[in-house]
């Protein structure tokens, strides 16, 4: 899981328990912080100012207990895995704020090209 230090869309630590819950399940995650990248900075390369974008959905403050079975769980009211309009419906009322920020780090954006790539050769590999 590749994460920007300061993104403040989906949130550093929320990213991290995700990852902690997978691999706890038996999974295997590991998780890459990236110094300095905020939300986006592995997007497109002529984006290199930051943009403040006030329209913008932040999930930083949204915990969603996601079922074996793809289901969602939020406040107690559980949603298929398919229903993605009402769980987010839901989370609106409130957790989901607006008014996100981000750039792409060209520094970053190459670190983490270079270890994807470096993942899909050792786990993909013939």
């Amino acid at each position: 899981m590749a994460i920007g230090e300061h993104d403040r869309i989906s949130g550093v630590e929320a990213c991290r328990r995700l990852a902690e819950t997978y691999v706890s399940a038996g999974g295997n995650a590991t998780v890459k912080l990236y110094p300095g990248a905020q939300s986006g900075f592995d997007g497109h390369p002529a984006v290199v100012r930051l943009y403040q974008d006030p329209s913008m959905e932040t999930f930083v403050d949204c915990t969603v207990l996601v079922e074996p079975d793809g289901r969602s769980t939020y406040v107690g009211k559980t949603f298929a895995e398919s229903d993605t309009k009402g769980l987010i419906d839901e989370m609106r009322k409130s957790c989901i704020k607006r008014g996100g920020s981000g750039w792409t780090n060209l520094t970053q954006k190459a670190n983490v090209t270079l270890d994807l790539i470096e993942f899909l050769d050792s786990n993909f590999r013939l």
